[in-house]
């Protein structure tokens, strides 16, 4: 009797906070050591965008608090190509953005002016 088989179960794959070693052998390096760059490759893919958007949106966020000045997270992170195109309309949208929250921080600013006078 053949028994279907049962889907695998998903994974999670975030490595963060992880000490990860590789051992790889030198016999047929032509085979073991594509291994080796694939597997680096894909330890580091993951992990790149979260470290940079994690970075940019600390720093951004540092900005505005300290300066008192909103700020709009516009940094796109992209695996490649072709997601940086599909993702390029962001530009528009950031714009549209910051110009209603500069629309919104006037209108409570002369709020509170008209409530103080």
């Amino acid at each position: 009797m053949v028994y279907p088989s049962a889907p695998l179960p998903p994974t999670d794959l975030d490595g963060r906070g992880l000490r990860i070693g590789i051992v790889i052998a030198r016999y047929n390096w032509h085979i073991t050591g594509t291994m080796l760059a694939l597997a680096q490759e894909e330890l580091v893919r993951p992990r790149h965008d979260v470290v940079v958007g994690d970075a940019a949106a600390h720093g951004i966020q540092q900005v505005a608090l300290s300066t008192g000045v909103p700020i709009i997270f516009g940094v796109m992170c992209a695996e490649n190509q072709q997601q940086a195109q599909e993702r390029v309309d962001r530009g528009r949208e950031c714009a549209q953005a910051v110009v209603e929250m500069a629309q919104t921080i006037q209108k409570l600013k002369s709020k509170t002016d008209r409530q103080e006078d």
